[in-house]
């Protein structure tokens, strides 16, 4: 049996001792203790703060969090003389105030490096370089577009500034498996600010908590996850994190009279199989429909050089960020006109303007791609369930058809019910699921050739604006038909 002695934990004892010798080894180490813990002065209360952080600002000072041979510290960049140093921690004293001790962020993920974070600063010579620098990285791991391509590096050095900015959307790859959606999250979310990876094993609590402790990118691979309370909230964080100032609050598990909260606002790149269900969290994704590569030079698995490559570039747009943090000019955004854009694509794209609004050529070249885009969106909505009732209520109102019915949908369009396909959808289904996100409400019952028929309300701007979502085409001078007997008493006829 061997024993330590409490005051000598590198010496072992390997012999036998008998139960006297035990008893007497016990009282030895408990009266030990005892000294010990009488014998220990209080613990003098710090006089200043201390602050873990992987960001933050002083001054005329940047502070980032690097993390190299093991080693946690700052990176501060100073915006007035540029020069740049390392420091493990920053220590700030203001008058009338206590202190601040400003210390790196620590945990698993640093150690075992699920959060990617700088080594140091490297000079990438100008955007052009360092964006042609980008795709080629990019291009060497993974087969998109070029159309997608330009996306994907405007997103990564907007990543690198997101904290400027009031809104963002996220990227998303879409397809099934094999087609390279993981690889996608991979090549792509390697050059994002201070990346961390996840799947949809998570459950909610760890993922707000770690958005909130970094603050840098979410990347949520395997996004598709089933239906429940777990999900809700999961779904949640995705639709508040788009905007600043969309705090999520918690009771603590200690104190119910405590309220934390937390910030989900941050860039996030996700993976799914099927898109979402929650139509306000496709509106905020930039789709990516993935369809798998015949590219031979693409590798099939990584090499060990992925991550050398992509600290270079993390490097190198850390030192981007630091030089063009201050050159984000927020309020001229609402001054651009993007011409005819929906609202939501609008919201979702004006945080890519500061990149390049005094860029003539690159901003004309966004706004073409921002019209080809709600042009792409557009008709993706025609091809919808949506879209396809749409244009079957248009086309019934066209053709004069004044007293339309929930069930004179159904049986026109001959729309099926979900689960079993052989039956018509039913009436309630289809007006909760479909006719009520689009507007149509309203209903009134009126007397059809003397029998009670409860109608669907039409006004001129609702179908106007429908059929314009939808790209379903109404004729000039388009007014809604009349009811053929509105307002007379039931079983009168005319």
């Amino acid at each position: 049996m061997a024993f330590y002695d409490e005051d000598k934990l590198d010496e072992v004892y390997c012999k036998e001792e008998s139960e006297e010798e035990l008893k007497a080894i016990e009282a030895s180490n408990a009266a030990k203790a005892t000294e010990k813990k009488d014998d220990k002065k209080p613990e003098k209360k710090k006089s200043y703060d201390v602050i873990k952080t992987s960001f933050f600002i002083a001054k005329d000072e940047i502070y980032e969090q690097f993390y190299d041979n093991e080693q946690s510290g700052f990176i501060c960049y100073n915006t007035e003389t540029e020069q740049i140093k390392k420091v493990r921690y920053a220590f700030f004293k203001t008058e009338g105030k206590r202190p601040k001790k400003y210390i790196p962020q620590e945990g698993e993920e640093v150690e075992k490096k699920y959060v990617y974070l700088p080594t140091k600063t490297e000079e990438y010579n100008s955007d052009k370089i360092l964006e042609k620098e980008i795709k080629a990285f990019v291009t060497k791991y993974l087969d998109i577009d070029d159309d997608h391509m330009t996306y994907v590096i405007w997103a990564i050095k907007q990543s690198w500034i997101y904290d400027r900015l009031n809104t963002i959307n996220y990227l998303r790859a879409l397809g099934d498996t094999g087609l390279g959606k993981t690889r996608y999250t991979k090549a792509i979310g390697a050059l994002f600010y201070k990346p961390l990876k996840t799947t949809g094993a998570s459950t909610a609590a760890p993922i707000f908590r770690i958005i909130d402790k970094w603050r840098g990118t979410f990347i949520f691979d395997e996004g598709d996850i089933k239906k429940s309370d777990e999900t809700d909230t999961i779904i949640k964080i995705i639709n508040s994190g788009f905007e600043k100032d969309n705090p999520i609050m918690r009771c603590d598990s200690n104190d119910i009279e405590k309220i934390n909260f937390f910030d989900p606002y941050c860039p996030k790149i996700l993976a799914t199989r099927k898109p979402f269900e929650d139509k306000a969290t496709e509106s905020r994704c930039f789709t990516k429909i993935m369809q798998g590569t015949d590219r031979k030079d693409i590798p099939f698995i990584l090499p060990d050089c992925f991550l050398k490559e992509a600290q270079v570039l993390r490097n190198k747009l850390l030192l981007w960020r630091f030089k063009n943090y201050y050159k984000i000019d927020t309020s001229i955004i609402n001054d651009i006109d993007l011409g005819d854009l929906e609202p939501r694509v609008k919201q979702a794209h004006m945080g890519f303007l500061p990149l390049f609004a005094n860029d003539p050529v690159k901003l004309e070249f966004f706004k073409k791609y921002l019209a080809k885009y709600q042009q792409d969106l557009i008709q993706e909505r025609k091809d919808s369930t949506e879209g396809y009732i749409v244009n079957i209520v248009c086309e019934m109102l066209v053709a004069g058809i004044s007293d339309i019915s929930v069930s004179d949908i159904i049986e026109k369009g001959r729309i099926m019910d979900h689960k079993d396909r052989s039956k018509l959808m039913a009436a309630n289904a289809l007006s909760s699921r479909y006719l009520r996100p689009l507007g149509l409400t309203e209903r009134k019952t009126v007397n059809v050739h003397g029998k009670s028929k409860k109608c669907i309300v039409f006004d001129l701007e609702t179908v106007e604006r429908i059929a314009k979502r939808y790209a379903v085409l109404l004729p000039p001078n388009f007014v809604i038909p009349e009811h053929i007997v509105v307002d007379r008493p039931l079983g009168v006829l005319t």
